[in-house]
C-alpha cells in the first residue's frame, strides 16, 4: 500500500485460494501465493496469512478495523439464524418452494441462490464454481488444522505478526519502537481474522446443511450456487453500518468484546 494512502488493505493468502475470484465476507481479498510483511517470506504452506494494512491516521485505522470485526459478528449472526431455520424446515419436503416458503433467511437465500443459479446457467460457469467451492473447503479444513498468520501494519509498515491456533494459542512478534494504539490495533486486526476464519467454516457447513435439505436427487449438485448465495448474504451482513465506512472515524472506542 502506498505510504500516503488514507484507505485500507485486507487480505487473505492461501494455497487453497488461488481458484477464488471474489472476496471473503466481502472483506478480505484472496491472494494465492502473495509475500508476506515477515522477512519478505512466503505464507506458510500449511496455514493461511491474514494481512490488515490501514491508514496511518490512528482514529481511521481504528474505525476500519473495529467496523468489519464488528461485520464479521453480524455474519455469523446472520449465519446462525439460517443455520436454525433450515433445521426447522429440514423435515419438509424437498420441494424449494415449500422449503423457502417460510420467509426470513430463508426467503433471502431464495433470493440470491435463485439468481446464481441462473447466471451460473446463462455463463456456464458451474464447474467453475464448483472448483471455488472446493477452495474454500481446503481453506477451511486448512484453518482447522494448522496455525494461521495475522499481520498488521500501518502504511504498508508492519506493527506486528501472530501466529495463531484454532484453540486461540498466539505467538506474537512486534515491530522495536511499536507504540500502544497500534498494539491496540493488531489485537482488533486479531479478532477480526479469528471471527473471519470461524464464518468460513462456518459457511461451509451451513452449504452443505442447506444442499442436504434442499436437493431431491444428488445435493452436490446445487451445492456451489448456495455457497454463492451463502457468501453473497454474508458479505451483506458483514459491510459496515453507518459511521465505520471506509475514510470515517468512530466517535468514541467501539467495545469488540466477543
Amino acid at each position: 500500500m502506498d505510504m500516503t494512502s488514507d484507505t485500507a488493505r485486507f487480505t487473505v493468502s492461501d494455497p487453497a485460494l488461488g481458484a477464488l475470484s471474489e472476496a471473503l465476507l466481502g472483506i478480505w481479498q484472496p491472494e494465492a501465493a502473495a509475500v508476506t510483511f515477515a522477512s519478505g517470506g512466503a505464507p506458510p504452506a500449511e496455514g493461511a496469512t491474514w494481512t490488515v494494512d490501514l491508514p496511518e491516521d490512528p482514529l481511521a485505522a481504528r474505525a476500519l478495523v473495529a467496523g468489519r470485526a464488528q461485520g464479521a459478528l453480524h455474519a455469523a449472526s446472520a449465519l446462525r439464524g439460517l443455520e436454525a431455520q433450515v433445521r426447522a424446515a429440514g423435515a419438509l419436503p424437498g420441494d424449494s418452494a415449500v422449503f423457502f416458503s417460510g420467509g426470513g433467511p430463508l426467503g433471502w437465500l431464495q433470493q440470491v441462490f435463485t439468481e446464481e443459479a441462473r447466471q451460473l446457467d446463462e455463463r456456464g460457469g458451474w464447474e467453475e464454481a464448483r472448483r471455488q467451492f472446493a477452495a474454500i473447503v481446503e481453506s477451511a479444513t486448512r484453518g482447522i488444522r494448522f496455525y494461521a498468520a495475522v499481520e498488521t501494519a500501518q502504511g504498508g509498515a508492519l506493527i506486528a505478526r501472530s501466529r495463531v491456533g484454532w484453540g486461540g494459542d498466539t505467538l506474537t512478534a512486534v515491530r522495536a519502537g511499536a507504540r500502544q494504539e497500534q498494539l491496540l490495533l493488531h489485537g482488533q486486526s486479531l479478532l477480526l481474522a479469528r471471527r473471519s476464519r470461524a464464518v468460513v467454516v462456518q459457511t461451509v457447513l451451513v452449504t452443505v446443511q442447506t444442499a442436504a435439505a434442499l436437493a431431491t436427487g444428488n445435493p452436490l449438485a446445487i451445492v456451489p450456487a448456495i455457497w454463492r448465495a451463502l457468501n453473497t448474504l454474508a458479505a451483506r451482513a458483514a459491510a459496515p453500518r453507518e459511521g465505520m465506512r471506509e475514510g470515517k472515524a468512530l466517535p468514541s472506542t467501539t467495545n469488540l468484546s466477543g
